[in-house]
């Protein structure tokens, strides 16, 4: 899941004060001094709704190279360089992110304030600028109006903080200092449950606290922050409540440098008044790049307030798929609803799902279908899901009564779904007895066939008590053809595709195959084609 967030970048201005003198306080002949400016860029978040209307009128940030600034300086209330309608303009040392000696910069000694501060691009397009009060003024240290105390003959460097936003992974986000080396902030988000005495699992609303360091003594980077909950459809709900923290290079990485407070709050019609309990912890850089699966998405830290250790949770089922998402979470194919997490928690509202598989963390395919195989259309679908939002691909009862690559009677039942890719997907129909290759677009292609075989009816006979019940079963001829029934995929080492039989009635034993399918079959007839063995 790729989580897109706003970005400030925050880049720093050395304003440069030169004269002969080659050190600040060194005293030189001349009473004049002069400015320049030199670059740092760091990054910060905005995605707080305080903040959101200021951002947007910031400049886009770019990856061109700044080309120059232009600036209005005042003395008192005296302009000395600059007006609103024409700011001053000093160009850049090229290649450098400081800005040229300029003679109209030589003053005299007193305070000055810089009321105004932006950087252009060559092409003359704003890419950065320089924050004067509102709410962006928090992002900096120092915020515009910026006071200037300029000594007699020196050479002095003022820092000129100044932002821009993007909107690019939380991945990639980077502080960059004076070298413009990056240091990343990386997306971090907590989940909780909280259980009432009977062990039952509720998703919990809570607030979460931050801090800088391993106490509440550090500086506070979040405050009162608190997850979305909702009792909007059948069950109620709750998102994990998602921040930023910064990866900071000075910590080892075992080393505890974020500490978190969350703390429970009440719920009106879910489970009610809470004790407003309180859970805590430290992070250190290697519990936060924990979560993450590569450059892709991030995976929450699970807390639970009044839980037990053990797994106390109520499916309405019936249960038709587990499997495993990064960092040792647990999916749940609960076709009475949709797809839950282990402690029952709605991850997905997909009523008959009974097959899923992930594509990294976030994005995943999943099939639904009837209890058993039917002759009827009833909800054989593929969907993917992108981004949490659940996206019907493809109805596959309409293809099998369309094509029936088999040739037995109409009948559609997807069981089991295996990803290829975030594009493309195997399905195996154990009512169609086939294995499909979809696309995101609802192609399909049939990649192999499973033929019906002649096995022995002795199981079955030997199950109702033949020939002595006397049951109609005990009829049945000594042998009889028997489908397929193909019930799992799954993709090997060696890119093969292999699938397991369920076998149908008469329900022999000994006779199940597993099927080993060549990746670039095309409607190959197991059993007799070389591309299914």
């Amino acid at each position: 899941m790729k989580n897109l967030s706003k970005l400030l970048l925050f880049l720093s201005f050395d304003f440069l004060f030169i004269s002969c003198s080659e050190e600040e306080n060194s005293p030189i002949a001349s009473e004049k001094s002069s400015i320049s400016f030199g670059a740092v860029l760091n990054d910060l978040l905005a995605d707080k709704a305080a903040v959101k209307q200021a951002v947007n009128d910031l400049p886009a940030c770019s990856d061109d190279d700044p080309s120059y600034v232009e600036i209005i300086l005042l003395q008192d209330v005296v302009e000395v360089l600059g007006s609103p309608g024409e700011p001053f303009q000093i160009d850049l040392v090229a290649g450098e992110t400081f800005t040229q000696y300029v003679p109209e910069l030589e003053l005299d000694p007193g305070t000055y304030s810089l009321d105004y501060f932006a950087v252009y691009n060559s092409a003359g397009e704003l890419i950065w600028l320089a924050p004067r009060g509102g709410e962006l003024e928090g992002f900096v240290e120092n915020p515009l109006p910026l006071t200037i105390n300029l000594g007699a003959g020196v050479k002095k460097y003022v820092d000129v903080p100044v932002l821009c936003y993007d909107e690019r992974l939380v991945n990639e986000y980077g502080y960059l200092f004076f070298d413009l080396i990056p240091t990343e902030l990386v997306d971090f988000c907590f989940f909780a449950n909280f259980c009432k005495n009977s062990g039952r699992h509720f998703p919990a609303a809570f607030s979460l606290d931050i801090w800088l360091g391993t106490d509440d003594t550090g500086i506070q980077l979040y405050s009162n922050e608190e997850n979305n909950v909702s009792t909007q459809g059948e069950d109620p709900s709750a998102e994990p409540l998602c921040i930023v923290l910064p990866d900071l290079a000075e910590f080892a990485d075992d080393e505890d440098y974020i500490y978190y407070e969350i703390t429970l709050l009440d719920w009106a019609g879910v489970y009610g008044d809470a004790d407003a309990s309180t859970l805590n912890g430290t992070l250190s850089r290697e519990d936060i790049q924990a979560h993450f699966d590569g450059d892709e998405a991030v995976d929450y830290e699970h807390l639970m307030f009044g839980c037990s250790d053990g797994i106390i949770t109520q499916f309405n089922g019936p249960l038709f798929d587990l499997i495993t998402i990064p960092y040792g979470k647990i999916l749940v194919a609960d076709a009475s609803a949709g797809i839950k997490d282990l402690y029952g928690n709605m991850i997905l509202d997909l009523p008959g799902v009974n097959s899923i598989a992930t594509v990294g963390t976030g994005n995943m395919w999943a099939t639904t279908g009837p209890a058993e195989e039917t002759p009827l259309d009833e909800n054989q679908r593929l969907y993917q899901v992108l981004n949490n939002r659940v996206e019907k691909v493809v109805n596959l009862f309409e293809f099998e009564a369309a094509y029936n690559p088999d040739g037995a009677d109409v009948n559609s039942n997807p069981f089991d779904v295996k990803a290829i890719n975030e594009n493309l997907a195997l399905v195996v129909d154990a009512g169609g007895n086939d294995l499909l290759r979809v696309d995101n677009l609802g192609n399909i292609e049939v990649v192999a066939v499973f033929p019906p075989e002649v096995v022995s009816t002795d199981n079955v006979k030997n199950l109702v008590g033949c020939p002595g019940s006397g049951a109609d079963l005990c009829e049945l001829p000594p042998m009889m053809p028997a489908q397929a029934v193909p019930t799992t995929v799954v993709i090997g080492p060696d890119g093969y595709y292999y699938v397991g039989e369920l076998k149908g009635f008469p329900a022999p034993t000994g006779e199940a195959n597993i099927w080993r399918i060549a990746p670039n079959a095309e409607g190959a007839m197991c059993g007799s084609s070389a591309d299914c063995t």
